[in-house]
């Protein structure tokens, strides 16, 4: 099985009860776009990515957070509306995968308003 496939797998355990199948297809096709085009890049600061945007000349950055979490800035129109986006897909999966972690230790972690 390739990443990918792992990828998806994992998106649509964690978030496939809250978006449709082709948003949901949407952000993972966008995420492993960013992971195959080595669009990530580490910052000098500590857990934190510069990744790059399809729709602006200047990247994003996505950050993760102490409690596990992780957030893109303010620019990013995807995280502003649904508190998730490609960008944090593709950190969070490549972040932990370079961290030796298993597959299972990938989760992306919401918090979504109701």
């Amino acid at each position: 099985m390739c990443i990918f496939e792992d990828l998806k797998r994992v998106c649509s355990q964690e978030v496939g009860h809250i978006f449709s199948a082709k948003d949901l297809e949407n952000l993972t096709t966008k995420a492993e776009k960013l992971i195959r085009e080595n669009s990530i890049r580490e910052r000098l600061e500590s857990q934190s990515f510069l990744v790059k945007s399809f729709f602006s000349p200047s990247p994003h950055t996505v950050k993760s957070m102490s409690n596990g979490k992780y957030s893109c800035d303010g620019t990013c129109l995807g995280f502003k509306t649904r508190k998730i986006c490609g960008h944090v897909i593709a950190v969070s999966y490549k972040d932990n995968n370079n961290n030796n972690k298993p597959l299972f230790a990938f989760h992306i972690k919401l918090e979504l308003t109701k």
